[in-house]
């Protein structure tokens, strides 16, 4: 995966995706930072460092980056134009359909914590920092960090071509509690944790955290779903598809077959097996789907060994038109249905499996995110590589 964090400081969050096998681009303002980050860079990282405002990344390409992070810039932009631009320019380099991470200062809990509780509250009002009818707060780069409530966030990102996933309050209470939870002991800390992660995103609990983060995906104006350049469509696989499965399987071998499908049909392949598994399928742990492109049926995938309860769920059986292989329409189709079944499904993490003398399938896989976990030999001599995918938008 390709990644891009601006504002990267000296490269905690960088070194870390870096270390964890992405390829990762970071921009930093500061040159002090920049120097640091260099230092902390081991050798085999892919992380390469700009230094460049959040606000102008001309020096990036459009569409580069599956995920973006934008967890410092925002806190030390002043105006709405600035805002704004930072917010665009994350969009611009960001891939259709990727992710962008955006965290914010939030302006009731300053209020509270520095306001009340540490007795600053008649310097805000006489500074000028906080009116007391709405109890807004007026922030300038003389306090170095711009203060946001929710609907400021809000109107920042109307108009933008973004779907939230989620808002979460990413320390609830904490900031309240800090020698409460310091003082914790590891088994109470972690039921803390459990405790905040069911309560993150509840509206409630929203304005009352000090950090906010945004995860967004990058739409398309006009909501065409848009993978690397092709039109890319996932819909429910139907009885009347079958033919074209069968003329993608003419004179092909049984260990192609198997290769793609595994144990799911028997060769020679025929449209009554591929009906049946599409009948079977509402009373199983499996569903199936074709992939399209412009309104064309060019290949078909599915969802295996389904356990909501544990939300994971398997990719298989997954055929792309033969003649239309080596174009980069199979990463593109496999990025959009990962994307459809993190946004859409319970499912947390996703799994698979490709034979290692199948390079073409297995560098699509890791294209897409999927990382490598096990090898092991069937009893054919075949090395089954299997691989995972955690969907980093915590869905």
């Amino acid at each position: 995966m390709k990644v891009l964090e601006i504002g990267a400081g000296t490269g905690r969050y960088s070194h870390a995706l870096a270390r964890a096998g992405h390829e990762v681009t970071a921009v930093e303002l500061v040159p002090r930072n920049i120097g640091i980050f260099n230092s902390k860079t081991e050798p085999g990282e892919n992380v390469t460092i700009f230094r460049g405002n959040a606000k102008d990344l001309s020096f990036l390409a459009d569409g580069a980056y599956d995920m973006t992070l934008l967890l410092g810039p925002m806190y030390h932009l002043f105006t709405e134009d600035d805002q704004r631009a930072a917010l665009s320019e994350a969009l611009r380099v960001t891939k259709n359909g990727g992710l962008l991470y955006a965290a914010y200062c939030l302006s009731d809990a300053s209020i509270l914590l520095q306001g009340f509780r540490n007795g600053r509250i008649f310097e805000f009002i006489e500074k000028g920092m906080l009116d007391t009818e709405a109890f807004r707060t007026l922030s300038t780069p003389a306090e170095v960090f711009q203060l946001y409530r929710k609907e400021d966030i809000d109107a920042l990102m109307s108009g933008l071509p973004v779907q939230r996933l989620h808002y979460v309050a990413a320390d609830l209470y904490t900031e309240y509690m800090r020698e409460t939870v310091d003082a914790m002991s590891d088994e109470m800390y972690e039921v803390y944790l459990k405790y905040c992660f069911f309560l993150c995103e509840r509206p409630d609990f929203a304005g009352i955290t000090s950090h906010s983060l945004d995860i967004l995906r990058k739409t398309v104006w006009g909501g065409a779903n848009v993978r690397d350049g092709y039109n890319i469509s996932i819909l429910p696989l139907e009885e009347a598809d079958a033919p074209a499965i069968i003329v993608w399987n003419e004179n092909q071998t049984k260990d192609f077959l198997e290769q793609w499908s595994g144990r799911g049909y028997v060769y020679p392949l025929t449209e009554a097996q591929i009906q049946a598994r599409i009948v079977a399928q509402q009373s199983s742990d499996y569903r199936m789907y074709r992939i399209d492109r412009d309104g064309e049926m060019i290949g078909t995938i599915s969802l295996l060994n389904i356990k909501p309860g544990e939300k994971k769920a398997s990719i298989g059986h997954f055929l792309l038109n033969p003649g239309l292989t080596g174009k980069g329409l199979g990463t593109a189709a496999l990025k959009e249905f990962v994307a459809m079944v993190f946004r859409e499904t319970v499912f947390e993490k996703l799994t698979l499996t490709v034979f290692d003398f199948n390079k073409g399938a297995y560098r699509c896989y890791e294209k897409a995110g999927f990382i490598e976990t096990d090898r092991s030999a069937r009893p054919n001599g075949w090395v089954a590589v299997s691989m995972e995918l955690e969907d980093l938008t915590f869905c």
